[in-house]
């Protein structure tokens, strides 16, 4: 592999702030298992999702969150891919996903956070991370309207419940689906969704500089106990960092293993037998638990791009 650039993939070669290189990508990925008309459905979706996160979609502003991201949905999308095509090729043909399956699932990767964007219309919240306990409801809601008028309509409900793979807000085994195949694409989309955003080369950086004031004014710092009183979970970007191992061990892992029956693992044959996106995971375990141990986290220097979504955050408005 290539010397890794920030805004690259695992591999080094695709550049996840450049749609039209991801869905390059993507495309040829699942040119082995979809006609041109599948194709062609999925070519559309990348155009819409880029439509929406750029504020160009009717009725929808631009996305305003600094880690839940476009990259970030690059990321999740071609992890996706890489997933189906390595779990489909092995598998025997009765139990494989079929086209329509893979192309669905592609389409939810890429609406998966499209809850955290705001509409035009009766906006109360003043930022999409005002969303976090409530995004994956309003991307349910996306998904029935979005998926019909683009030719979807049979994949809607499926699609809506399939969506709430990439949540915690449901337990994964009440979300009713009466194929096994249609699970199979959401431990799939799920497990990807996971294991993309850890393998992120800034993941560290990102955690403390995005992801930690998304939660601060999406009110995830802190919860109601059964006594009413208010218990703190994160004081600081920090303390974020420092939980970050025990989320992966107790939390994440367990939810690919478990939860999601270890598809995961398919991944390594989409490399050869390597698993890249556990490799950098494990980098990024091991670089955290240095600066945990020596309660330092200066060594955190990679320089985050400037993003549109970056740039749209009001820092300067997060509570003290």
């Amino acid at each position: 592999m290539q010397y890794r650039r920030n805004e690259y993939d695992v591999t080094g070669r695709v550049n996840l702030t450049k749609p039209r290189s991801v869905y390059s990508e993507v495309s040829e990925i699942i040119s082995d298992f979809c006609p041109d008309a599948l194709c062609e459905q999925v070519h559309q979706a990348f155009s819409d999702l880029i439509l929406l996160y750029r504020g160009r979609y009717d009725g929808y502003l631009p996305c305003d969150v600094p880690y839940h991201d476009l990259q970030h949905i690059m990321d999740v999308t071609l992890a996706t891919a890489r997933l189906l095509s390595s779990y489909e090729k092995a598998q025997p043909p009765s139990h494989r996903l079929g086209p329509d399956r893979i192309a669905l699932g592609i389409i939810l990767a890429l609406f998966h956070d499209c809850g955290y964007i705001r509409s035009r219309k009766n906006e109360k919240a003043v930022n999409g991370a005002q969303y976090t306990k409530s995004h994956v409801f309003r991307g349910e809601q996306f998904l029935r309207h979005y998926l019909p008028r683009t030719g979807w309509n049979k994949h809607a409900e499926v699609a809506a419940k399939l969506i709430h793979f990439t949540g915690y807000e449901k337990p994964i085994e009440d979300i009713p689906l009466n194929d096994n195949r249609d699970k199979i694409l959401g431990y799939i989309v799920g497990s990807a969704d996971l294991f993309a955003q850890m393998a992120d080369r800034c993941y560290l950086e990102k955690c403390r500089d995005r992801l930690y004031p998304e939660f601060v004014m999406g009110g995830m710092t802190s919860r109601e106990t059964a006594d009413g009183k208010e218990e703190v979970i994160y004081r600081s970007a920090e303390e974020l960092l420092q939980k970050t191992p025990g989320f992966y061990w107790h939390i994440a892992r367990p939810r690919l293993d478990e939860k999601f029956y270890g598809v995961a693992s398919h991944i390594k044959n989409h490399f050869g037998g390597q698993n890249l996106y556990q490799e950098e995971i494990d980098r990024n375990l091991r670089h955290l638990d240095t600066m945990i141990k020596e309660n330092d986290f200066r060594y955190l220097r990679r320089q985050l791009m400037d993003t549109p979504e970056s740039r749209a955050f009001p820092y300067q408005k997060l509570p003290t």
